[in-house]
């Protein structure tokens, strides 16, 4: 005779925790109104080290990548990617 499978404490304490948090998120969204424009376009718009990445010397090759950290004596970055990065827009 097989055992109905039962649920975990631990499961079941960790899924009442996403619940809650999924809650206040959807409690604590801003409704977009004229009102509310200038508050939400401070949250989204770029800060000032926002685009800081892009004043790194990135290389395009990985050959070039490690030859160049050898050279300074440095640890290396890789990111790879597979497809379209823009992804679904």
């Amino acid at each position: 005779m097989r055992h109905p499978i039962r649920p975990r404490p631990a499961r079941l304490s960790l899924l009442a925790l996403l619940l809650l948090a999924s809650l206040s998120a959807i409690a604590s969204a801003q409704t977009l109104t004229p009102r509310s424009y200038a508050e939400i376009r401070k949250q989204v718009d770029l800060r000032p080290g926002d685009l800081a990445w892009q004043a790194v010397d990135w290389k395009s090759t990985l050959f070039d990548g490690l030859v160049e950290a050898q050279r300074q004596d440095k640890p290396i970055f890789v990111w790879f990617y597979f497809g379209d990065p823009r992804g679904n827009c």
